[in-house]
């Protein structure tokens, strides 16, 4: 810590002026009061955050990636934390730029010497922020983060800074009220004093959580988003205000759900040149084991040329236990259904699929697919349960049990066109390369779009006269899977490929 960040943990330095800030470590400045800080700092960072979020291409400013990161500013105990990584690794950014440069429709005009005003024109982007007044002093890494405070959780942003002396003079004109410190190249934005001096006195950072550093790297990429939360902690500082809310609206006490609440949820964004993966964590949830499962879907069995499906295995446990723990059996039976029946129902995997039709120009085929433990039985549960609902029998009147898996639609044709497909197919996604690229790995939940051969048909049809910088896009995962190394955790997995 240098002397001048030691001087200003004093809170000597602050006493008697609870409306000066830090405008460089050591020095004080004036800003004027406002009525309402917190609104105001909530729309500054709003401001702020959507200029900085949408300029990626700002990463062909530098290929360092070194620096400090704003995790080094924030307490030890920071109940929340996201941000944007716009100076990442060399790697990850010459794969960013790479991904970017590929979208030539959505960023006409591209100027090298001003890759975000370029994007911020090419988007039409409005807002409260001037992008003029902020290229000036705007670095490359943006941050926001739930801090404990005095008065429970508060917002504290934190930007980097290119230019000392212009965010200062942009805070004065266009930010009176908002208070702020500015250290080590970032300038830290707190809705009062009391926050400020926490940050300030911090003896240990959230950079030196080990919790938090594990959980980040779990993640297993280097992000250039990235988003933490405390589940435990962010829902306990919410809770009476949950409570109020609740009641309001004539909703019972919702503290006992969110008492059990626990575990920490990370998120981060990774790109290649040719595809963009988003990844989810939940860690130590305190769910049983046994409340998610690995088990593979049954979606990469689908044909070849399925445009679009969504496969889930292990749900009917799922439901049941959830039903059950919340003391919510009941609800079943006003669909005529009880647990054990839903539970023999969806004992495999429940699949959605959508294939094409007979033509290109023919509207794509649809249908349920269940593959229960003893389809026997389960069809005749199946059969009851849509006769006696009338919204059911509207959007399933086909039932077909062939072999050992149930086949639910609306259209007798397009039902056998599907059976047909399906058992009668040669290649199946597993053959696919593209299929393996977006859903690499096995999971309890699975999605797959065909975004090619889906705009292919939309072309087909005239639907649209211009599809842009869609056609780049080629296929959509989504794949959640069990975490055996923490208490009810999960990973997913959401990956846009282009062509």
């Amino acid at each position: 810590m240098s002397p001048t960040e030691e001087n200003f943990s004093d809170s000597e330095n602050v006493e008697g002026n609870p409306d000066s800030t830090l405008l460089e470590d050591g020095q004080l400045a004036e800003i004027a009061p406002s009525k309402s800080h917190r609104n105001k700092i909530i729309a500054v960072l709003a401001g702020l955050a959507l200029v900085v979020v949408i300029a990626g291409a700002w990463a062909f400013t530098q290929l360092s990636g070194g620096g400090k990161q704003p995790e080094e500013f924030l307490p030890y105990d920071t109940v929340a934390f996201a941000k944007v990584d716009l100076n990442p690794s060399a790697a990850q950014k010459i794969d960013f730029i790479r991904f970017i440069s590929q979208f030539h429709h959505s960023f006409k005009n591209f100027n090298s010497g001003d890759p975000v005003g370029s994007i911020v024109k090419s988007l039409n982007v409005k807002g409260t922020t001037n992008w003029d007044q902020i290229k000036p002093w705007i670095g490359n890494r943006f941050a926001v983060a739930g801090v404990d405070g005095p008065d429970g959780v508060a917002p504290v942003g934190i930007l980097a800074v290119s230019n000392q002396s212009e965010m200062a003079y942009y805070f004065a004109k266009h930010a009176t009220g908002i208070k702020y410190i500015y250290k080590s190249g970032y300038v830290l934005i707190a809705d009062s004093q009391g926050v400020l001096d926490i940050l300030a006195a911090a003896p240990k950072h959230l950079s030196e959580n080990q919790t938090f550093t594990a959980d980040v790297k779990a993640l297993g990429i280097s992000p250039v988003v990235l988003a933490w939360a405390d589940v435990k902690q962010l829902a306990k500082s919410g809770t009476a205000a949950l409570d109020s809310l609740t009641q309001d609206a004539g909703i019972s006490s919702l503290n006992g759900a969110i008492d059990k609440l626990q575990g920490r949820l990370v998120f981060g964004v990774h790109f290649t040149p040719k595809s963009v993966s988003a990844v989810f964590l939940t860690r130590d949830s305190g769910l049983s084991a046994n409340t998610f499962t690995s088990k593979r879907t049954d979606l990469s069995n689908l044909p070849l040329d399925t445009l679009a499906g969504i496969s889930i295995a292990g749900l009917g446990e799922s439901i049941a236990k959830a039903l059950v723990d919340n003391g919510q059996s009941s609800t079943l039976s006003d669909f005529g259904l009880s647990v054990a029946e839903l539970k023999q129902i969806l004992s495999g995997p429940l699949t959605i699929v959508v294939l094409p039709g007979a033509t290109s120009k023919e509207t794509p085929l649809l249908a349920v697919k269940l593959s229960p433990t003893q389809p026997a039985q389960a069809i005749k549960i199946v059969r009851n349960l849509i006769d006696g609902n009338f919204l059911l029998s509207g959007l399933a009147s086909q039932i077909k049990l062939v072999g050992n898996d149930i086949y639910i639609g609306t259209d007798a044709k397009a039902l056998a066109a599907v059976i047909k497909s399906v058992n009668d197919s040669k290649q199946h996604l597993s053959d696919s390369g593209s299929f393996k690229s977006v859903i690499p790995s096995p999971g309890f939940f699975q999605g797959f779009l065909n975004i090619k051969d889906i705009l292919t048909y939309i072309n087909s049809t005239g639907s649209f006269n211009d599809l842009g910088d869609l056609t780049n896009f080629s296929f959509l995962g989504l794949s959640t899977s069990a975490d055996s190394s923490t208490p009810g955790g999960t990973k997913t997995l959401l990956s846009l490929s282009l062509k």
